[in-house]
């Protein structure tokens, strides 16, 4: 899931084979319907399943409410997401102000960068980027680590989880399919960690630990119905753009919600077949890679931009369509292969640091 958050943040250029002035099977057109696919389209599923995820567990042991229980939840939670958060969101500024002093060869002004650590760029600072298709504003709130939104919008749901238990206790699976709708129509709550997509799959995860549901097994149940709906939404998704376009976002949206079953099934059947282990080093570097990727930790540049610098220009080069393609699909990889030495000298050396920084995991 973590290479799919990193095919995601390479946010190509694309045009919507609905739009394309160029043949489709050319080299051109190839290129265009790969980034299309796994940047805009296939991937989007990384982010919901790891909100589900974390609805599911936060409510696996809650046979009844429970105050205690939920206290001592909000406690784990302030060192596994708050604190990594404020971390993580202040060290991008600390890296700017040493590699201002880097590029200019003067004493940076600490104060400047200090002035910096504000709710705006700790919280989200607002843009606006269009409407969807009820004509509503989409709001977007991107903090000073720009991945970590996802963190943020975790934190809030994880404090809102009284309510969430409450309302899927009450209205069952109601709730969820209004969440659900709130993500399918792209609408945009205007208060930053506040968002549907992190209501939706949250609650839905919470909906199956709640209820003692086995996820697994609905999945494998279903996979008739959900596979043939998620092939055909990843179809239509890459012909309008994915979510790129305001067609395709919502499309994209069913696509989500169908495919993350899918996926279970699919997964599951893989590990129950040939008894798959999860490599310790890899589950434990995942938050690093998620919180490092797109940060100048390499003096000036981000392990993604010089993953893909590094590929694009010395390595496979990118003088052809078909180059650029080899450069795409190996930059993710490179990039959490970077991520992953760094997570290794870091733990190595300074463990307690990096069992901080990484919340403990």
């Amino acid at each position: 899931m973590i290479i799919c958050v990193i095919f995601i943040h390479m946010v190509p250029n694309t045009t919507s084979l609905l739009n394309a002035d160029f043949p489709l099977l050319s080299s051109h057109g190839i290129y265009n319907l790969i980034e299309i696919t796994f940047s805009h389209m296939a991937e989007r599923i990384a982010v919901p399943i790891f909100f589900f995820f974390s609805g599911y567990l936060f409510f696996a042991n809650f046979k009844t409410w429970s105050w205690n229980l939920y206290h001592k939840k909000i406690k784990s939670r302030v060192k596994t997401l708050f604190i990594p958060y404020i971390l993580w969101n202040i060290i991008p500024i600390l890296l700017s102000c040493i590699s201002f002093y880097i590029i200019n060869k003067a004493t940076p002004d600490f104060l400047s960068y200090i002035r910096q650590i504000s709710p705006v760029n700790l919280i989200g600072e607002y843009t606006h980027d269009g409407t969807n298709i009820l004509g509503l504003p989409i709001y977007t709130y991107y903090p000073q680590n720009f991945p970590l939104w996802f963190l943020r919008d975790l934190i809030v749901v994880s404090a809102l989880t009284p309510i969430i238990y409450y309302l899927i206790k009450k209205l069952k699976m109601t709730i969820v399919i209004i969440f659900a709708i709130g993500f399918i129509l792209n609408i945009r709550i205007p208060i930053p960690g506040l968002s549907f997509t992190a209501l939706c799959f949250f609650s839905l995860g919470a909906y199956f630990a709640i209820f003692g549901k086995n996820f697994v097994y609905f999945s494998q149940k279903h996979i008739k119905i959900t596979a043939p709906i998620s092939l055909i939404t990843l179809i239509f998704g890459i012909y309008f753009g994915g979510n790129s376009d305001t067609i395709g976002n919502i499309i994209c949206s069913f696509y989500i919600l169908f495919t993350i079953f899918t996926t279970f099934a699919i997964f599951s059947y893989f590990i129950e077949r040939f008894q798959i282990k999860p490599c310790q080093i890899l589950v434990r570097s995942c938050f690093f890679i998620y919180a490092t990727h797109v940060i100048g930790i390499l003096i000036l540049e981000t392990p993604l931009s010089f993953s893909s610098k590094l590929l694009s220009r010395y390595i496979i080069g990118s003088e052809t369509y078909w180059q650029q393609c080899a450069s795409y699909f190996f930059t993710p990889f490179l990039t959490a292969g970077i991520c992953l030495l760094c997570y290794y000298i870091l733990r190595r050396f300074a463990p307690k640091l990096c069992g901080v920084l990484c919340g403990n995991r």
